[in-house]
């Protein structure tokens, strides 16, 4: 699904908020989430955020020009205050995701993200100095040391796992959720994403894959992932799930599934890629 944003870096991010008018949005983010006028989630306009800064006495040095959504522009904005009336909502950023068209949920996900990093890099890692601004790029440098710190972004692999017309599915042990899901996992330094997917895959279900393709790649700022797609055909081995990291895993047929995630997620998509598919087989 091709992405309606342009991510494009201004000229100056620390004037990011040169251009902010009633045309652009404003993603503002708080401890308790994300920051609505409405039950269901929908970015400020910049008017919106004027009026709340002024009424709030609010201010916008956390201010973060993020990209375009067609013309409008896309900003993020970090809130201290939990508590300013009962006009706004507070709502999660997981349930932003089945609430919003795509393009809304990419600019919820980046200003999340950016927001993350704003907060995490106020002072430097190294030396303990407050940092600064880099005048042209996403960082935050440290003026005594030089430390350049940008967002971080984890990858990850997701796969599916093909056995004719069953694929692998499994439930986490970390969390109560009945849902079923691909297997996925962090690539370790000095791992390509190849290498991941073999031995993430061997480590939790026992198996090995082989006939790997790439299939597209989602940012799930959960907090900071990089979700990189793969299908996999199974070759050998017995299925052998580890319990401290898998609740549960089996093959499943593709007209019989479990609870899956929802067709939002890279997860979902690979899903329903399969499903369609084996169904033409």
């Amino acid at each position: 699904m091709q992405s309606k944003l342009e991510f494009k870096t201004p000229a100056s991010l620390a004037a990011a908020d040169d251009n902010l008018d009633d045309n652009s949005l404003v993603v503002v983010v708080g401890k308790l989430g994300l920051l609505s006028l409405t039950p269901r989630w929908q970015p400020l306009s910049g008017r919106q955020w004027q009026q709340l800064k002024l009424s709030f006495s609010l201010a916008d040095e956390s201010l973060h020009w993020l990209g375009h959504r067609g013309e409008q522009a896309c900003y993020s904005v970090t809130l201290a205050l939990e508590h300013i009336g009962s006009d706004y909502h507070w709502l999660g950023l997981r349930e932003v995701l089945g609430q919003v068209e795509p393009d809304f949920f990419e600019v919820a996900n980046r200003a999340v993200q950016v927001s993350h990093w704003d907060r995490d890099h106020r002072f430097c890692g190294r030396c303990g100095s407050a940092t600064e601004y880099h005048r042209s790029d996403r960082a935050r440098c440290c003026p005594s040391c030089q430390l350049a710190s940008y967002p971080r972004i984890s990858p990850c692999i997701i796969v599916l796992i093909k056995k004719g017309p069953h694929c692998l599915l499994a439930r986490n042990a970390r969390t109560q959720s009945l849902m079923f899901s691909v297997l996925a996992g962090f690539v370790e330094a000095g791992e390509s994403a190849e290498q991941c997917l073999h031995r993430e895959v061997f480590e939790e279900a026992g198996i090995k894959v082989h006939k790997l393709r790439y299939f597209s790649s989602q940012a799930w700022p959960f907090p900071g992932q990089l979700m990189l797609g793969f299908t996999a055909e199974y070759l050998s081995g017995e299925l052998n799930p580890a319990v401290d990291e898998l609740a549960d895993a089996a093959w499943f047929h593709y007209q019989d599934l479990p609870l899956i995630p929802p067709n939002s997620t890279v997860s979902g998509q690979l899903i329903e890629s399969f499903c369609q598919q084996a169904a033409s087989e």
